[in-house]
């Protein structure tokens, strides 16, 4: 399926189906385990397959479901959400449906399939129905031969026999065959079993105590829970006082400080580092001060390669940007380890060797992801360039105090050196020449021209004509340019114009209609939302009124862009859950109360985010979002049988407990099993793990605050939910 629907193996589609495995799982655990519970009570295999799969068929089906649903809401995320979370709730859909389709048909077939013990043969008659079957088929053909007419028999008579002969033949061989093949996989199994008798039996021995052990502690644990569960339910008031505590201390208190960012940085084990000396500096040069950096980076032993390259080709996308003023440095680090404080530690090292050359300045850069080169963009818009200019640089230096921001950058640079020739007309007409030729004339020389090209094969060569480099170097050089060649007395150009040195600008930006100027930083040691805070004042502090004067973009618009989408499509997917389940149940009441472990589980979730310092973002979200789909799970089952021994006529407060204490150990391993199928990208195992550890923080701690709430608050709500109904 992910091949017809185009979806690759990516960090994404791999974190779906690390997800996804965990919760494939759970529909099996359930089936199973209400299947051995009917097989305890005493009836046959497929008594017990038809009857426990029919008890649990419509819980493990809405739970289910509830978790597909709430993958359909990313179809409306807009932004860089909606285009990395595509693959991956594909990839958990189709693995979940088909876990339900293997719950529900291919397990309890499973468990009907029984093999005789100990290996035995099965009796010699079984083994003797093919020979007879044979012997019939050439009974059967002889008589149909004998039924014809007499001329008909004569001719076809050999020919009937030959055929009936091989295929008698054929079979018996074939069964000969089957028999050998039999006999020899089952001395193969005899002398395996010789072979590993004394390892297999310790091996037994050791599963049989673990097994043994643990279902002594799952005995233990179920009698302590119900004896707890039933003090708790007839004194539900503490419970609910300190869960709702933690509600209004997580959502109130810790909520407002956890920063927020668009989505996790990321170490792809390269980055750039953008060198930049001041405007005028010929492209030697240029080289020639990052040589020694660049030597000294090779010899590092987290470097793996680097490469560096000098100015810009006049005929590149990149010259207006880059001058020969300016290099790039990139840096490619040795694979494995923490590339984070590989780079780190190269980054600080380049920083050094660069403040030791003069007039250098470096910016470090990483690769664009989702088209951002740098987290933070401020945008200042003036009318006149002169004002533009000073506004960018009270700005570049109050950012640069900063101390959360690195690598700051203005697009208003120094501008390239340019020399503006101002002609006298009259000067020019007393020689008979116009502005037109001395500006041709003086073009020439400089930049030269083309008369005529050398064509060598299929390559045509320009061929120019320019003055020597010695006649063009300064500006005194074309201040003593010949302007009329062609006539006895020579005039200088400066002769007949002035010419001035000026500097240009080096780009000029527009937004919106609009001159602006845009300022980059890199963040260091916090977040992309409290770094915006801090920029917001300070421009607020000089004067400037935001979306007037000024507007942040970048990731930080990007970041509200998507969060927004994703608040959306939370609350969406919470609707869908509450839909699947009030249609499973027919009910409306029950759905609400297991939609109550949603905001629980959140607020279970916050200090961990706060505590161990990961901010909001896109994958957080995502966790949010899966967690609302998979917390509900529990909760559908327990409610469910509780439900049904409701119908029944168990009283409420017993039929509270005894579904609590029976759907113990299904709870217990189905929470466990999505824990651990998404602890090694919580503990940071493989590539890529920045963009996965704050989903699996996040799925892991819901699912385990949600499984607490799950066996202690849903019985309580339920037991209240049900007597105030028949006090009504």
């Amino acid at each position: 399926v992910m091949h017809l629907a185009r979806v690759t193996i990516n960090i994404m589609s791999l974190g779906g189906l690390a997800l996804g495995i965990g919760m494939m799982v759970d529909n099996a655990i359930v089936v199973i385990e209400s299947i051995h519970r009917r097989r305890e009570s005493g009836d046959d295999p497929v008594t017990a397959s038809v009857i426990g799969t029919r008890t649990v068929g419509g819980a493990v089906t809405a739970s289910t479901l509830t978790t597909v649903v709430v993958f359909f809401p990313i179809v409306f995320v807009t932004g860089v959400a909606g285009q990395v979370f595509g693959d991956m709730a594909l990839t958990v859909v189709i693995s979940l449906s088909v876990s339900l389709l293997v719950a529900l048909f291919f397990i309890p077939m499973l468990t009907t399939r029984g093999f005789s013990a100990g290996g035995e043969i099965p009796p010699a008659r079984d083994w003797k129905r093919p020979m007879h079957r044979g012997f019939r088929q050439f009974k059967r053909g002889f008589a149909l031969w004998r039924s014809w007419r007499r001329e008909l028999r004569i001719p076809v008579a050999p020919f009937l026999f030959i055929y009936l002969l091989i295929k008698l033949l054929l079979g018996w061989f074939y069964l000969a065959l089957a028999l050998l093949l039999f006999y020899v996989l089952i001395a193969l199994r005899w002398i395996l079993i010789q072979l590993a008798a004394p390892v297999w039996g310790e091996v037994v021995k050791v599963f049989r105590s673990v097994g043994n052990a643990f279902q002594r502690s799952i005995a233990s644990l179920t009698e302590t829970y119900r004896t707890s569960l039933h003090t708790l339910v007839s004194k539900p008031l503490p419970v609910l006082f300190l869960f709702g505590l933690l509600c209004i201390v997580s959502f109130a208190v810790l909520l407002p400080r956890i920063g927020g960012e668009l989505i996790p940085s990321v170490s792809q084990g390269v980055f750039n580092v953008e060198f930049t000396l001041p405007v005028g500096t010929p492209v030697e040069r240029t080289a020639e001060a990052i040589l020694p950096i660049e030597k000294s980076v090779r010899r590092m032993d987290e470097v793996r390669m680097v490469s560096s390259r000098s100015g810009g080709e006049l005929t590149s996308a990149e010259a207006s940007l880059r001058g020969p003023n300016q290099a790039v440095l990139t840096v490619r680090l040795t694979p494995g380890g923490d590339l984070e404080y590989k780079e780190n530690r190269v980054a600080a090292s380049v920083r050094a060797l660069t403040a030791r050359v003069p007039d250098l300045e470096m910016l470090v850069t990483h690769p664009a992801l989702f088209t951002f080169k740098q987290p933070v963009e401020v945008i200042l818009k003036r009318d006149d360039l002169a004002e533009l200019h000073h506004l960018a640089v009270q700005v570049r230096d109050q950012l640069a105090d900063l101390p959360i921001l690195t690598d700051i950058e203005s697009s208003i640079r120094p501008g390239y050196p340019e020399i503006i020739i101002v002609f006298d007309r009259d000067r020019l007409a007393r020689i008979g020449l116009t502005t037109r030729d001395a500006a041709r004339r003086v073009q020439t020389s400089v930049l030269g021209n083309v008369p005529t090209r050398f064509r060598e094969e299929e390559r045509r060569i320009d061929i120019r004509v320019q003055l020597t480099e010695d006649s063009r170097r300064s500006l005194e050089d074309l201040r003593q340019l010949v302007i009329n060649p062609d006539q006895p007395i020579p005039v200088t150009l400066a002769d007949v114009a002035r010419l001035e040195l000026h500097e240009g600008p080096a780009d000029i930006k527009r937004i919106g209609s609009t001159r602006s100027a845009v300022i980059t930083a890199a963040i260091e040691g916090s977040d992309l939302k409290s770094a915006g805070f801090e920029i917001r004042s300070i421009l607020n502090d000089m004067g400037l009124a935001e979306e007037y004067d000024y507007s942040i973009r970048g990731q930080r618009r990007e970041m509200e862009k998507s969060l927004s989408s994703l608040r959306f499509a939370l609350l969406l997917a919470v609707f869908l859950v509450y839909v699947v389940m009030a249609s499973q149940f027919e009910s409306l009441r029950f759905p609400f109360l297991i939609l109550l472990t949603i905001p629980l589980a959140v607020a279970g979730v916050i200090p961990v985010l706060w505590g161990l310092g990961i901010p909001l973002s896109i994958m957080v979200f995502l966790g949010l979002i899966v967690l609302a789909g998979i917390v509900v799970n529990n909760s559908i089952v327990l409610v469910d049988y509780a439900n049904q021994l409701l119908n029944s006529g168990v009283p409420a407060g017993d039929a509270v407990i005894e579904a609590a204490r029976t759907r113990l150990r299904p709870i217990l391993m189905t929470s466990l099993t999505t824990v651990l199928a998404l602890l090694p990208m919580a503990l940071g195992v493989g590539e890529g793990v920045e963009m996965r550890r704050p989903m699996a923080v996040t799925v892991i701690f819901g699912l385990l605050f949600a499984t607490l709430v799950t066996l202690i608050v849903t019985p309580i709500l339920i037991r209240l939910s049900v007597r105030e109904r028949r006090r009504k």
